[in-house]
């Protein structure tokens, strides 16, 4: 995806840097080229992690930098995952209890 093209990262504030100015989060980068392209959120996000663990690298850091940002951005990472599930599990949990609080009777 070229819309991460020239961008870059900063791991302590958990933003993805546009040429433009623009820093947003994971979701909001992945909205940014959702409304882009209108290609599915979902993939969006997926590709947006893969890329930072995968395929963005920052030039210039030496190997214990370039150690320390790989770490947070898998705890950047893992924060955002779980942030995910918690929102998943809370939707489920309000569909379950709408689903059991409606009346039979």
């Amino acid at each position: 995806m070229d819309s991460l093209e020239g961008c870059s990262v900063d791991p302590h504030q958990k933003v993805i840097a546009f040429d433009d100015g623009e820093r947003l989060s994971i979701n909001e980068t992945a909205r940014r080229i959702h409304n882009q392209s209108k290609l599915r959120l979902d993939k969006i996000e997926s590709h947006v992690v893969g890329w930072l663990q995968m395929h963005y690298e920052p030039e210039g850091l030496s190997e214990q930098q370039m150690e320390q940002f790989e770490n947070l951005i898998n705890a950047w990472i893992q924060n955002y995952q779980n942030s995910q599930q918690t929102n998943n599990d809370s939707t489920d949990n309000s569909v379950l209890t709408s689903f059991l609080s409606f009346s039979f009777f």
